[in-house]
């Protein structure tokens, strides 16, 4: 078990069989890919499910989360919706955080080397799809998108550089982290715009973290299924869609094939949903801005040594790299000369 004792194990494993009526637990494995949380699969006889851990102790948060879940899935989103316990819930609470028990989907993945401009299609239609529905939906029990913090991003940056500074072993990977905070920085420093100064207009309710590694694929390349929700809020929904854009397109490297799939998934959304070159260029600006910001990729190699979280310590560096040339041109390079 990742991370979890054996005695965790016995407990969570005692909860599950009470809460959920479950014979017997096998094949209790951990489920790669989180970011943030351990996530894990288990058999129970001939059915597979998926144990989800969210990252959150906030019961506010959680059900913010299942709202949106539901949401989606009412209007004809694939969303992957939990399982309810014995008391008609989709959650519970163990050890310090929430978990959810979801049926186990085995779909196809992709990864960013591999995406082609169908898949790129396909993810721009399905967000598209979304923010219809996330536009005209309820709202009132959304949680606004908190954004970026400087004093928080300067506190967070010199404290990573004290600890990074007293490393005896210095690893190229801690110094990768070091040098993108110095990128963030000089940006910070020539874009120094507030959160009011850039007045996000949040009107629409968003998945959050919109990108190809949180959806499954069908064989032939359409959206299966859309999961992970855990960052749903209310934004402007030009920042989802940068964001999208940013990560899902150009995280293998920034190149001609990255401009074609980000075309192909722009032209896709905006079939769907019509967004003009001005929401857009706005959205991106307050994306970028809050990007630059971030500390939390960093805190994971520096503080915690996490290994997974190694290979995107290098690729958020390709994307720091060119946001600094491209910034001021990079939005109208983007957006379709031609709709």
């Amino acid at each position: 078990m990742d991370k979890m004792s054996i005695q965790s194990f016995t407990n969570l494993t005692s909860m599950l069989k009470e809460l959920f009526g479950f014979v017997s637990i096998d094949q209790f494995l951990p489920v790669e890919g989180g970011f943030v949380t351990n996530n894990f699969s288990f058999s129970c006889g001939p059915n597979r499910y998926f144990l989800k851990q969210f990252g959150t102790a906030s019961t506010e948060r959680i059900h913010n989360i299942t709202i949106a879940q539901s949401s989606f899935f009412n209007e004809g989103i694939p969303v992957i919706m939990p399982i309810l316990n014995r008391h008609e819930e989709t959650t519970f609470f163990f050890e310090g955080t929430w978990w959810g028990v979801f049926p186990f989907i085995d779909g196809d993945t992709c990864s960013s080397k591999e995406l082609t401009t169908g898949h790129a299609t396909q993810l721009g239609n399905m967000l598209g799809n979304i923010h219809k529905i996330g536009l005209t939906c309820n709202k009132e029990d959304a949680q606004p998108i908190i954004l970026w913090n400087k004093s928080i991003f300067v506190s967070e940056k010199l404290a990573l550089e004290y600890v990074y500074e007293r490393e005896a072993n210095k690893r190229d990977v801690e110094t990768t982290a070091i040098q993108n905070l110095h990128l963030q920085k000089n940006f910070i420093l020539n874009n120094p715009n507030s959160v009011a100064e850039l007045r996000p207009e949040n009107d629409c309710l968003i998945h959050g973290d919109f990108t190809h590694n949180n959806v499954f694929f069908t064989h032939d390349g359409r959206v299966q299924s859309v999961y992970d929700l855990d960052k749903t809020c209310v934004a402007p929904r030009g920042y989802e869609v940068a964001r999208s854009i940013l990560i899902t397109c150009f995280d293998h490297g920034w190149d001609e094939k990255s401009f074609k799939l980000s075309d192909a998934f722009l032209r896709s959304y905006l079939a769907i949903c019509p967004m003009s070159f001005e929401e857009f260029s706005h959205g991106f600006n307050i994306y970028v801005t809050h990007f630059m910001h971030t500390t939390w990729l960093e805190k994971k190699v520096i503080l915690y040594k996490s290994k997974r979280h190694e290979p995107f310590i290098y690729s958020s560096h390709v994307r720091l790299t060119h946001l600094l040339s491209d910034y001021g041109t990079l939005a109208k390079r983007l957006y379709p000369k031609i709709i």
